[in-house]
Order: structure tokens, then C-alpha cells, then sequence
């Protein structure tokens, strides 16, 4: 697997890191992680519906330097802000026999593990993202195409959660939202990363592993 941090970058440029991976990945097999904080930005994913997603008008996003992209991941609109880890993994999800249920549970999981690693408990729910007792942590987000992964997931870590209020995130307004700083953890995101990325590579060995048992025994999921 070739992994990649980049830090805080623009949103722009984390979508052509991602074109970029994606190429390499159709041409060589070989799994991408990117890893990176974004700039202020709103995306909209495929069930977005433009006019019902912001709690703030056009003028007041400008105003706090919001940026807005339409992207073709699922879901709808989320929030990227420094001091949140993004993740895009780009995977060869048709050459590993993994379906796109078990690869979002797959992300969901690991991050759940790598949140408990810091003595917060977390757990999920019938919608996707990550949650805690006190609110929702981190938001999930895919597109399949041609076999491989794009886009992924991002976890509030200790970004400004106030910046929420300008959107109805995942199609909620005043959704209760969680971080690491919110609960007196503080990590670099950098190390944040590092460590996320030593817990999804062993869940997802094991994930492979499960998948070729299943074909061995001649299950079909």
C-alpha cells in the first residue's frame, strides 16, 4: 500500500490527488491511502438537493470563506475544515472481492477502534458515520467506479465544529457533532493519520481474509 499525508491542502487539489491515485491504482492494483486537512469547504454528495442543504445563505458562506464543491461521492453535504482529518482511500475494491457494504463497515470500524484507542467509546448506528454518546465524530462518504475507491471518510479531531451550524450535515440541522479536542483529547493530525492507517490495513488483511474464506467455502455474499 502506498501511503500519502499532505497536510493542509485545498479541496481542489485533494480531488486531483485522488484522479491521480485512482490512475495508478487501475494501472498498477496497488491500494492508495491519502491523508490530508482541507481549507473551509462545503461538499455535496449525489443525494444533495443544492437549495435544502444550507442553513446559511450564499453571501454568509462567502463571508466565512466556505468554499462549495458538488462531488459525485454518496450522501449528502458535509463540512471540511482545517484541524479535521480527511481520508481518501483508493482501493482495487473488485480485484479484493470486496463489496461496497463491507467497505464502508470496513472504515466505520477501524475508525471506531482508532477512537477507542483514546479512551472515548464510539460506536455506529443504522446511518453512516462514526458516533459517541455525545455526537457524531466522523461522516462517511464513497464512489465506486471501475472496481476501485474514491473519496472516504473524514473525522472531526480538532476542527472548529461550529462551522457546522452553516449546513444541515448529512441532511440534519443542528445535528449534535463530537471531536477529539471536545472531549480533552489532542492529537496532531499527522499522528492521527499514522495511527488510523496501522488500524485499517490489519482490518482490512482481515476483511481479504473473510472474503476469500467465504469464496473458498463457496458462500457467495
Amino acid at each position: 500500500m502506498i501511503i500519502q499525508y499532505s497536510g493542509l491542502i485545498a479541496y481542489q487539489l485533494g480531488l486531483d490527488q485522488q484522479q491521480q491515485s485512482f490512475d495508478l491504482v487501475k494501472t498498477n492494483g496497488r491500494p492508495i491511502l491519502l491523508g490530508c486537512e482541507h481549507y473551509p469547504v462545503i461538499t455535496l454528495g449525489r443525494r444533495s438537493e443544492a437549495l435544502n442543504e444550507f442553513v446559511s445563505s450564499t453571501s454568509e458562506l462567502k463571508d466565512r470563506g466556505l468554499e462549495v464543491f458538488e462531488t459525485d461521492r454518496g450522501g449528502q453535504a458535509t463540512l471540511h475544515s482545517p484541524g479535521q482529518l480527511v481520508i481518501y482511500p483508493i482501493v482495487p475494491l473488485r480485484e479484493y472481492e470486496i463489496s461496497v457494504r463491507d467497505f464502508v463497515r470496513c472504515l466505520e470500524t477501524t475508525t471506531v477502534k482508532w477512537i477507542e484507542l483514546h479512551k472515548i467509546k464510539a460506536h455506529l448506528t443504522k446511518e453512516a458515520g462514526v458516533y459517541t454518546e455525545t455526537g457524531k465524530m466522523a461522516f462517511v462518504g464513497i464512489r465506486v467506479e471501475s472496481g476501485i475507491s474514491r473519496h472516504g471518510i473524514s473525522i472531526n479531531v480538532h476542527n472548529n465544529l461550529d462551522l457546522f451550524a452553516a449546513i444541515r450535515s448529512c441532511g440534519v440541522s443542528g445535528r449534535p457533532l463530537d471531536s477529539l479536542e471536545q472531549r480533552g483529547v489532542y492529537v496532531e493530525l499527522k499522528d492521527a493519520f499514522d495511527q488510523w492507517t496501522s488500524v485499517f490495513i490489519t482490518e482490512l488483511i482481515a476483511l481479504r481474509e473473510q472474503t476469500m474464506q467465504r469464496k473458498n467455502s463457496g458462500f457467495s455474499h
